[in-house]
């Protein structure tokens, strides 16, 4: 028999120039969009979530769970996401779970015998860096990364790109490395938040954060303005 608890579930992602939105509903029916941003996802974030659940013939009192992105990427993006996601979260009483794209890849990737780099873009010439193994993240092997020490930190290891292909990127990458452009998209968040919240997952929503591996550039201008 099926568990049908959470048929109805919407997804978000808002960690690159991409709005990811996917509303699932009836068991086994997504609809989803996928859109560039050009300014900030805070101007139609609201916009498109209803037009999506207007699509599913959904209202928000309908759903069942909340799956969103926590990153890493956009400060500002995800903030404006997690924002959004905890107001009906906290208005609906509704469970919301948060997956990062370190093990959104690790689910997706999970056929890959050998372990492989996920980069996802940061600052100008920085990467952050994640390793896979057997459809795991490796926790302690997350960081940032320059352009310039990509090579040494991949070593002979496949790579993916979220949003590019490393190839174009990083120099004297052989057909053995070159692992291409992560794709998601919103029905990968919803099958991965499923999963988790029919286990019981949660979050706790006073918790929740994006995922932080370095400080915002906001963050550190503040520290140095303090420090003189």
């Amino acid at each position: 028999m099926t568990d049908s608890r959470f048929d109805n579930l919407l997804a978000l992602d808002t960690s690159t120039q991409r709005l990811v939105i996917a509303v699932a509903f009836g068991g086994d029916r997504t609809v989803k969009s996928d859109n560039r941003v050009e300014k900030t996802h805070g101007q139609i974030i609201i916009k498109k979530i209803d037009e999506l659940l207007e699509s599913a013939e959904l209202a928000t009192g309908d759903l069942d769970g909340l799956v969103v992105c926590v990153g890493p990427g956009s400060f500002t993006g995800l903030r404006i996401g997690l924002a959004a996601f905890k107001g009906i979260a906290v208005s609906h009483g509704l469970p919301m779970i948060g997956i990062d794209l370190f093990e959104l890849a690790a689910h997706k990737l999970s056929w890959e015998t050998s372990t492989v780099h996920l980069l996802v873009p940061s600052r100008r010439g920085e990467y952050y860096c994640g390793m896979i193994d057997n459809g795991e993240v490796i926790g302690d092997q997350t960081r940032v990364v320059t352009e310039d020490n990509l090579p040494e930190q991949i070593g002979h290891r496949r790579v993916y790109g979220v949003g590019f292909d490393p190839s174009n990127v990083i120099q004297g990458l052989s057909a053995r490395q070159e692992g291409g452009e992560f794709r998601y998209d919103g029905a990968d968040l919803i099958v991965l938040g499923r999963e988790k919240l029919l286990t019981g997952q949660k979050a706790e929503l006073a918790a929740l954060e994006p995922m932080y591996l370095q400080k915002s550039i906001a963050e550190t201008n503040f520290e140095r303005r303090n420090q003189k």
